[in-house]
């Protein structure tokens, strides 16, 4: 047993709901229902998940209070606040992940739904504190996937050696004052300004009345056929995406709402249902959230979830477009446009050596070199390693369309040559050492779809189709 499942079976034993966690992503199906689960399916996932190393905790009735702040005053003093109002009403547990910002975890009987309030700093820093509960999960054990650090916990207190039962306890009602009575000092203390996300029943700062207030419960309710799931997606999408919900969230959110409840009228699979709710969310964004945002003011946008802020910003600062991607990792920002480094964004691209090379809409000529024909007797004498399949100091590639078997053939061979077997009456000469990597297209490419799969002749490698 590793030290990864000792750690979720204490989870389990001190009262919480763990579950695995790849970053800080829940990606095992249905995991908002883990709740009450035997020791035998938790010990199961080191095996069947080892692509999903961290750990996280269901917060329907832990409560989880999330400071996402990065003024290092400002977080210290939400957690202040905090450990004054809760501090003896048990033991008080405050998580470390990418400081300053920090999580403290509470207990509740009644599960509610998640609360938050988003603020502008005066430097034009955007902040935000949560409280995370039904539906939600919070790391609690690994590495967090933008400092690449371990997770840590104030004095050594850490959930899996403290019960849940010993946690202070909260209800919703206490959970929005305490978030009411931050808010109030962020502002009074540390100038910080509220913002309201238009759509979500508020009308202060940022809410232009544009967008009217909708009741996502009732909604959901109202779902009776396909016609009427089309138009209740039309009006929830874009709301909870512009209360800032993360848009993996919004994804699982409806499709799990719209199969338990119409599922069987619709006459299709969860599938294509995921299929349907993915583009109605990539267009909620570009057709509603994204027309009115302009990037030049370089202002991220309140409803932009924070995982998503640094690589918005980098976009922005090389003067590109941001924009909302999907791969089979989720949803992630990605940006469009020509690069610039110069302050009027005119789409000027520069060379290495820092001079332009051309602006946007310019035609580039090329000048063609005399053709010098190679001499192929120069080459050196091929050296075949494992029948004439493959050569010595050389990269082999196999392509081709999706499901022709590629991966499962390179796999059988590359086996057959760490482990020097025949393999169809070819026997290698020698054990080999193999580099084994998979590529997917590269207009569909992204760095999260990149996941350690196998490992042969002793080398991490990765899920592929090349062999060297």
């Amino acid at each position: 047993m590793s030290a990864i499942t000792d750690l979720r079976l204490a989870l389990q034993a001190s009262g919480f709901s763990p579950i695995p966690v790849c970053g800080k992503r829940a990606l095992l199906p249905e995991w908002q229902t883990k709740i009450n689960i035997d020791a035998t399916e938790v010990a199961a996932w080191d095996v069947q998940f080892p692509q999903w190393p961290n750990t996280g905790i269901l917060t329907r009735h832990t409560p989880a209070l999330d400071a996402d702040i990065r003024h290092p005053e400002a977080a210290a003093a939400v957690e202040d606040m905090a450990r004054a109002q809760f501090d003896g009403a048990g033991v008080f547990l405050t998580r470390f992940g990418e400081a300053p910002k920090r999580c403290m975890l509470f207990r509740t009987a009644n599960p509610f739904a998640k609360i938050y309030a988003d603020f502008a700093a005066p430097d034009g820093g955007r902040h935000k504190i949560e409280v995370l509960c039904d539906g939600q999960q919070v790391v609690v054990d690994g590495i967090h996937p933008d400092t690449k650090r371990p997770y840590s916990w104030h004095a050594g207190r850490q959930p899996w050696t403290v019960a849940h039962n010993d946690l202070p306890e909260i209800d919703e009602a206490t959970a929005r004052a305490f978030v009411e009575q931050a808010a109030e000092m962020l502002q009074t203390q540390f100038g910080f300004e509220r913002i309201y996300p238009s759509g979500n029943g508020h009308t202060g700062h940022a809410a232009t009345g544009e967008h009217e207030p909708v009741d996502i419960e009732a909604e959901l309710a109202a779902m009776a056929d396909g016609a009427s799931v089309n138009a209740v997606h039309t009006r929830i999408i874009p709301s909870l995406l512009r209360k800032g919900e993360h848009p993996d969230d919004v994804l699982e959110l409806v499709v799990d709402e719209t199969m338990t409840r119409v599922g069987a009228a619709l006459n299709w699979t969860r599938e294509v249902e995921i299929r349907i709710v993915v583009r109605r969310i990539l267009s909620a964004y570009r057709n509603l959230l994204l027309k009115d945002y302009d990037p030049t003011t370089g202002v991220i946008p309140a409803w932009l979830p924070g995982e998503f802020h640094e690589r918005w910003i980098a976009a922005i600062e090389e003067g590109r477009r941001p924009d909302i991607g999907y791969n089979k990792a989720g949803f992630y920002p990605r940006s469009y446009g020509p690069k610039t480094t110069d302050a009027a964004g005119s789409g000027a691209q520069k060379t290495q050596d820092g001079a332009k090379s051309r602006k946007s809409g310019e035609r580039r000529v090329l000048v063609l070199q005399p053709f010098t024909p190679f001499d192929v007797s120069k080459l050196p004498p091929r050296s075949w390693l494992y029948g004439k399949h493959y050569q010595r100091r050389t990269v082999s590639l196999t392509a081709g369309p999706g499901g022709m078997g590629k991966t499962s053939n390179d796999m059988v061979e590359a086996i057959a040559m760490v482990t020097g077997r025949n393999l169809l009456g070819e026997q290698p000469e020698e054990r080999l050492r193999v580099w084994f990597h998979n590529g997917e297209d590269p207009r569909l490419a992204h760095p999260r779809t990149w996941l350690p799969r196998v490992s042969l002749a002793g080398r991490s490698t990765y899920c592929g189709e090349t062999i060297c």
